[in-house]
């Protein structure tokens, strides 16, 4: 009976659990003493394969990944924002308070950062510097537990977009460079960054560097997708719009708007869901600045009312269209198509601050 209570507790408890540990003696000496050593074997192996988990539930949430991936560019941030934190809170759960294995819990590891760039991303677009950052944290932890290089390079990604549209590009460039130091090697997240390396590099002004990236963007490019493919890809158009902002910042009006033009074209091409409206409404931003600084102020607001006038307004797009409305009064002051843009995008700025994402 001793050593029969010392190989139930060892098979219940995953552990080695001796008949002196009970405080109880021996009974006679036979060949129990090695059926319990067999026994203590089978526990450890059944310990380390036990779960509590069905697999259907990691599934379920991938399946959230990849739903709010595809959801990200059509709704607002804050629509979303209750949504993707529920399944982050749900990933939390099954990786400390349920029982699963060690496999399954780099999974969960994995799914858990790849919600936490979601949240970095509504963060960014709720213009929230901060959260920003803790999200990219806690998804490059996740990550790193999760030898989940992607998670990481994600994260680098966001950060990268967040301190562009901060006025920060030393920090874009940084945060870039990390992301490619990890990225798989010509995966979508390696493109991507590549592409923020070069617009970090013409927002200092260095053009070498700019072309270069450029160049081993384009590289990449050829099996990509014409327009948008989910927030966790990278697409022809995407790679456009982001060339339209640097030239605009290494002072190339012509190149700029031409860059515009054509991902404005290409997104325009597509019909809902796969259209990106906060993707085309930087391009039209983007190519208004362009008009502006060729002296075609008219065409300009035309331009930023329709980037304005979008599905999915936020932070960022604002804040772009505040930097054109300033362009514009500085090269034409007196014109009241100017004026009226200054005071509408006034008006927008209240409203977003009025409806922050969490």
């Amino acid at each position: 009976m001793p050593e029969y209570l010392a190989q139930t507790l060892s098979r219940l408890s995953g552990c080695t659990v001796t008949v002196a540990d009970l405080g109880l003696s021996h009974g006679p000496q036979s060949g129990a003493e090695h059926l319990g050593v067999v026994d203590v074997a089978t526990a450890f192996s059944r310990s380390v394969v036990s779960t509590d988990l069905s697999p259907s539930e990691i599934d379920e949430l991938e399946s959230g990944i990849d739903e709010l991936a595809i959801a990200y560019p059509t709704r607002r941030p804050e629509e979303l924002w209750d949504e993707a934190m529920e399944h982050r809170q749900h990933a939390h759960a099954l990786l400390h308070h349920r029982r699963h294995t060690l496999r399954e819990g780099r999974e969960i590891a994995r799914c858990a950062g790849m919600l936490s760039v979601i949240l970095a991303w509504l963060s960014h677009d709720g213009g929230r510097q901060q959260a920003v950052e803790a999200w990219a944290v806690d998804a490059t932890a996740h990550g790193q537990q999760a030898d989940a290089p992607e998670v990481i390079a994600w994260a680098e990604d966001v950060l990268a977009t967040d301190a562009l549209y901060d006025n920060r590009p030393l920090d874009a460039l940084t945060a870039a460079t990390r992301g490619l130091a990890v990225a798989p090697r010509s995966g979508d997240a390696s493109i991507r960054l590549t592409a923020q390396v070069a617009r970090a590099q013409a927002r200092l002004g260095n053009a070498e560097g700019f072309a270069d990236a450029a160049r081993r963007t384009e590289a990449l490019c050829s099996n990509l997708t014409a327009c948008w493919s989910g927030l966790f890809r990278a697409d022809k158009a995407q790679i456009g719009s982001f060339n339209a902002s640097s030239y605009l910042w290494l002072d190339r009006p012509r190149e700029a708007q031409s860059a515009a033009l054509d991902s404005i074209s290409h997104y325009r091409s597509l019909e809902a869901p796969a259209v990106a409206p906060t993707r085309l409404a930087v391009a039209e931003l983007d190519l208004a600045l362009a008009q502006t600084a060729l002296g075609e102020p008219d065409e300009a607001v035309r331009a930023g009312l329709s980037a304005l006038g979008g599905e999915r307004l936020v932070h960022a797009i604002v804040g772009r269209a505040e930097y054109l409305g300033r362009e514009l009064r500085r090269r034409h002051p007196a014109r009241t198509s100017v004026t009226e843009f200054l005071e509408l995008v006034h008006g927008l700025r209240k409203t977003l601050e009025s409806t922050p994402v969490r």
